[in-house]
């Protein structure tokens, strides 16, 4: 590995911008044959143009928030439009990446949890995860379970497959409780069982290791039902639908609880991925996991355009690689950004999503909003599901 050149600036104190050229030498050199943007290249030598940002945690004047677009469970917006929406006096957004793997309609494919309130989740665990806790302290690393659980007045439970999952066709056997913060309405399909669930005690905001009670107001047979303001809408389909049926009559109390392990319970911001072959742990403990190292799993050796969240010490450092652009940038495998962020001193690291997803965009000095400094592979920005800010609270 050999550095070819870089640039480097402060936009707040506590938060440094580094943009690099660095080239790899690497033994292998694999290509997407399917793919027309990608391509061999002379030699064994691969370059790649990344954006890097070190964040120090301990800054009591910088913080951490991932956030969601409008603050909403669905829907998509580009970076620089999503930082916008936060940008305030006093909260003022210096910089900003994109963050974990979505689906089209924008909800992240693992579990997110946005200002203590949990925005969705997957069926019951995930591969990755980062948190940030409430003294602004960051913890990353593997898998995280999840259960969320329902009960019954008349005691009886049902496991949930996630919250705020749009209920498809496909979904033959499946319950998830959705809130106002999914959207309008359950968006659900096939047959099942809808219920509305009145929050008593509280504001209805779906909190990790919170016990949320209601009570039955509704219960409808129909798909795409309006979720009310404040309250949540369980929807259901095959032999939970059933359940639904039997146990969740109007007027009935209810109990809902979702816990996270690995201390997620506590975080104020978090996300894991899931669903994802990509969400991979690249360092742990500063040493590259065997999975990684496994060069029989393309996925390891594959060059495309990545973004990495990493710790050292108390900083985060956020790597953004360009990709797929010949000539420019040609992209990493995970092998060789592990081993590079190895060299750089990196104790823990996750890939997370990446492709035209990768987007780095920073508050350049005298400037009063983000650019977008490195090349999404899209050509444009690409409207994000997602995305990690650093705020200052210094104008």
């Amino acid at each position: 590995m050999s550095r070819v050149g870089k640039e480097r600036f402060q936009p707040v104190a506590g938060v440094i911008h580094e943009k690099k050229t660095v080239q790899f030498e690497t033994l292998f050199r694999f290509s997407d044959l399917r793919s027309q943007q990608s391509k061999l290249f002379e030699g064994s030598r691969v370059t790649n143009v990344l954006n890097t940002a070190a964040i120090d945690t301990g800054n009591p004047h910088v913080k951490l928030e991932i956030v969601s677009p409008a603050g909403r469970a669905t829907g998509r917006n580009t970076l620089v439009n999503i930082a916008g929406q936060y940008d305030k006096a006093g909260h003022r957004v210096v910089a900003g990446f994109n963050l974990d793997f979505f689906y089209p309609a924008g909800m992240s494919t693992g579990f997110q949890i946005m200002g203590g309130e949990i925005m969705t989740t997957p069926d019951n665990s995930t591969t990755t995860h980062m948190a940030i806790m409430p003294d602004g302290t960051v913890k990353m690393g593997g898998p995280v379970a999840i259960r969320s659980v329902l009960t019954a007045e008349d005691g009886s439970t049902i496991v949930l497959n996630g919250v705020n999952r749009v209920r498809e066709e496909k979904h033959t056997d499946h319950v998830f409780i959705v809130s106002d913060r999914y959207g309008a309405s359950t968006l659900s399909k096939g047959a099942g069982v809808e219920v509305v669930i009145s929050p008593t005690g509280s504001d209805g905001k779906v909190r990790p290791g919170m016990d949320i009670k209601g009570v039955v107001e509704a219960v409808y047979e129909k798909p795409n039902n309006k979720i009310p303001a404040g309250k949540l809408v369980l929807t259901a389909s095959g032999t939970k639908a059933k359940w639904a049926k039997d146990h969740l009559t109007a007027g009935k109390k209810v109990s809902f609880r979702t816990d996270f392990d690995q201390g997620v319970n506590e975080a104020v911001y978090a996300m894991g991925s899931a669903n994802q072959e990509d969400g991979r742990v690249l360092l742990r403990g500063g040493e590259v996991p065997e999975q990684i190292l496994d060069m029989s799993d393309l996925k390891n050796v594959d060059h495309q355009p990545r973004t990495i969240v990493a710790m050292k010490g108390k900083n985060l450092h956020v790597f953004v690689f360009d990709g797929r652009q010949r000539g420019y940038s040609d992209g990493v495998s995970l092998i060789e950004a592990a081993r590079y962020l190895q060299t750089l001193g990196m104790e823990e690291a996750i890939n997370v999503d990446g492709g035209g997803s990768s987007t780095y965009a920073v508050r350049k000095p005298g400037d009063t909003q983000l650019t977008v400094t490195n090349r999404p592979s899209d050509g444009a920005d690409r409207p994000l599901g997602n995305a990690l800010l650093v705020i200052s609270d210094e104008n």
